[in-house]
């Protein structure tokens, strides 16, 4: 696995792990369940990624998070009691994706 395909799973698990930590009282947003739910969900792609990182697994990975962007922008929507969450998690999402994208257009590395 490459340095940055390394730091791009670190970073996604960084942020399952802050879904699945209960913010403030009164913090706006979807339920707990939901975050635990999208914060195992991220965890786990993480984890998958970084076992088996080869460019068809990264792109499935970012299917996931084109599909979740998708679904999150129909939130916001159609539900404006979770637009900004929805809008955060979409942005999360297309930045995960585009992170994904790039790293797929990367040249293999050489071995010596």
């Amino acid at each position: 696995m490459t340095r940055p395909d390394r730091l791009l799973q670190l970073t996604r698990t960084g942020y399952g792990l802050a879904l699945l930590v209960d913010p403030p009282r009164g913090h706006p947003g979807f339920g707990r369940p939901l975050r635990l739910l999208l914060g195992a969900r991220n965890l786990a792609q993480a984890a998958v990624c970084a076992a088996v990182p080869t460019p068809a697994v990264r792109g499935v990975g970012v299917g996931v998070d084109l599909l979740h962007a998708a679904s999150m922008l129909t939130v916001a929507a159609r539900a404006h009691r979770y637009r900004h969450p929805a809008l955060a998690q979409a942005g999360a999402a297309l930045a995960f994706a585009a992170a994904g994208a790039a790293l797929g257009r990367r040249p293999a590395p050489v071995a010596p």
